[in-house]
């Protein structure tokens, strides 16, 4: 059976309650997510750029392997 990925939509947003800035993540079957505290918006921008594939296809993988355990 072929899985379907899902990959979020990004967005940097400013933080409300203190300084700096986070990267939001919109996903089609889950909840939407605030992710990491930068203190610039370019360097969420860059995370978004430069980390964002590896930090969802690991932790993607991580889950996996959490399913995988609990069968």
């Amino acid at each position: 059976m072929a899985v379907k990925l899902e990959y979020p939509l990004l967005a940097v947003r400013p933080c409300a309650v203190k300084s700096g800035w986070y990267v939001e993540a919109w996903w089609t079957n889950r909840p939407s997510e605030n992710i990491g505290h930068f203190a610039t918006q370019s360097a969420a921008r860059n995370w978004i750029t430069l980390g964002s594939t590896s930090y969802f296809v690991l932790r993607e993988i991580e889950i996996d392997d959490q399913v995988r355990r609990t069968i």
